[in-house]
């Protein structure tokens, strides 16, 4: 397996950043999903297995102490950390991304946000395959009878988007052998056109 010494710290959830975390594990990674409270929503989606194969899962709050010293001593041990958070979402937060890689300088963040820029330009910021299609443009060349745009049953932006972050994930872990350093990347769907 080409990726079995790679550790990956997954923090997203929704479709992009699992699909990325998948590829990665179904590489050889050994990627660890972190969930919040209840856990990751899309879990009641029908994809939610497959997007998740292959992974080791912790539920995790970090408002209690113990929570944030235990994520804090899995970011120590990862060499690539899944966010689907935009810039804006985490900005003075223990996820923030310039905060991720000035404490882990080896670390390699893989943002995977609905759109480009600091936040998402729709109410609740969260990744929608239809809102993503029509803000992109991508719904106008779906063929209808109609001749307008419809919404594609399979989410294929996202589909493409997680395909793209873990290729960029390998590029930038490539840099970081020359290197020495880790490295922000973000990865939008928008990119996946």
């Amino acid at each position: 397996m080409a990726l079995r010494t790679l550790r990956v710290l997954e923090i997203s959830g929704g479709i992009a950043g699992p699909v990325a975390g998948m590829l990665l594990a179904d590489h050889g990674a050994d990627v660890i999903k972190v969930e919040a409270g209840a856990g990751d929503p899309a879990r009641s989606t029908a994809g939610f297995c497959v997007w998740n194969r292959n992974k080791r899962g912790i539920l995790l709050d970090v408002s209690s102490h113990q929570d944030r010293l235990r994520l804090e001593e899995l970011l120590a041990g990862a060499d690539v950390c899944i966010d689907s958070s935009t810039p804006a979402d985490v900005e003075g937060s223990l996820l923030d991304h310039d905060r991720l890689v000035s404490r882990y300088p080896a670390l390699v963040v893989v943002s995977t946000p609905p759109t480009p820029g600091r936040s998402t330009p729709w109410w609740g910021g969260q990744e929608a395959n239809g809102l993503l299609e029509a803000f992109s443009g991508a719904a106008v060349k779906q063929a209808s009878y109609e001749g307008g745009p419809i919404d594609s049953v399979l989410p294929a932006l996202l589909y493409m988007q997680g395909a793209w972050a873990a290729t960029c994930t390998v590029a930038s872990l490539l840099e970081r052998r020359r290197s020495g350093r880790g490295q922000v990347v973000s990865v939008t769907a928008c990119m996946a056109l």
